[in-house]
């Protein structure tokens, strides 16, 4: 069964994460780190200079941390520290509640997340969505499950996939 690491840049409550670890914990082994708050527009940026904490959060129905850094730092810490001895099959940023499209994947600090992973040398993916009243994250993270092995075919270790759903309803 694949191992797949989950993060954002909307924060560990957002309903985008837990929506996608929740469908996606059902077929796979899920593991989530995640910033402790909103760190939108983040980038790629990381801590460099200045240490990062981090707080269990549950290992129930997944292991969860809270980390206070950046989306990127999420990723490098979760791979290099709190999960070093497991094999990662993917990582996977989102669901974002902005779309990254044209120059705002730039600012992104999910895009900047997957792009950590695919810099790591994991296949990535970043999920963004334009929320709106009609938004139905379970609906998008059931294809993101339905869908996993066509979808991270399309990426490499080299290239990073950013997938932005419309904002309509998904039957749609």
């Amino acid at each position: 069964m694949p191992n797949i690491l989950i993060t954002n840049d909307d924060g560990i409550k957002s309903r985008g994460i837990i929506q996608l670890a929740d469908e996606l914990s059902k077929k796979f082994n899920v593991y989530v780190v995640a910033p402790h708050k909103q760190r939108s527009c983040m980038s790629h940026a990381i801590k460099f200079l200045h240490g990062v904490s981090y707080e269990k959060i549950s290992d129930e129905p997944y292991p969860k941390y809270s980390l206070d850094g950046t989306p990127a730092d999420c990723v490098m810490f979760a791979l290099k520290v709190i999960f070093s001895d497991i094999k990662f099959d993917a990582v996977i940023s989102g669901i974002n509640d902005v779309l990254n499209i044209g120059t705002d994947y730039l600012y992104s600090g999910t895009v900047g997340a997957a792009q950590e992973g695919t810099m790591l040398k994991v296949k990535s993916i970043a999920l963004s969505v334009n929320e709106n009243k009609n938004t139905n994250y379970a609906d998008i993270a059931k294809f993101v499950s339905d869908n996993f092995e066509k979808l991270i075919k399309h990426t490499s270790s080299e290239i990073t996939l950013n997938i932005n759903f419309p904002d309509v309803p998904f039957k749609d």
